[in-house]
């Protein structure tokens, strides 16, 4: 997340008037950062929400798989 003194200074220099070419080119990082960010958190939950469906999907198959291994060993099947 980003911190509120780089958000502040982020918004001072797009709220500054791009009157030079220097000032420009700063713009320009700035933007090219903000961009670099939000595809980095955008990755980051898109993952996150990955991990979680993943997660869902095995605890609500878990008892299906484990329950009749659980079975066959308290049966004292010699098949493992």
């Amino acid at each position: 997340m980003l911190t509120k003194r780089l958000k502040d200074l982020y918004h001072r220099m797009l709220s500054a008037p791009a009157d030079s070419p220097t000032a420009v080119l700063l713009l320009c990082q700035v933007l090219t950062n903000i961009h670099a960010y939000l595809v980095e958190e955008e990755l980051k939950m898109m993952k996150a929400e990955a991990k979680c469906k993943y997660e869902t999907i095995f605890l609500k198959f878990l008892p299906l798989i484990t329950l009749p291994l659980l079975s066959l060993s308290l049966l004292g099947s010699n098949i493992f």
